[in-house]
């Protein structure tokens, strides 16, 4: 079965990279780059979609071009300009 979703994060939503881990820190996406979620493996990581092709960039297991996409995890990332409710602002 297809995983749709993880926590706040679905399928198509625009995320910027706001960690990396430093083995591939030269070979992918820098902080501050933006995303889109293409798919989902197990419960623990994200493929995030970019706009341009990279050195260890691979398909997302075949969902996105080849050399575009890389696998996160949840703290890696987080939501673009997603508009928070009061109660979801406060307790941040």
């Amino acid at each position: 079965m297809k995983i749709l979703n993880i926590g706040e994060f679905k399928l198509g939503d625009e995320v910027e990279i706001i960690a990396n881990d430093e083995r591939f820190d030269d070979a992918i996406p820098p902080i501050g780059t933006i995303g889109t979620i293409c798919d989902f493996q197990n419960e623990d990581w994200i493929g995030v979609e970019f706009d341009f092709e990279f050195k260890d960039g691979h398909d997302c297991d075949g969902v996105c071009e080849k050399g575009y996409g890389f696998y996160y995890t949840k703290n890696c990332i987080k939501h673009l300009n997603k508009i928070l409710s009061v109660k979801q602002w406060v307790n941040q």
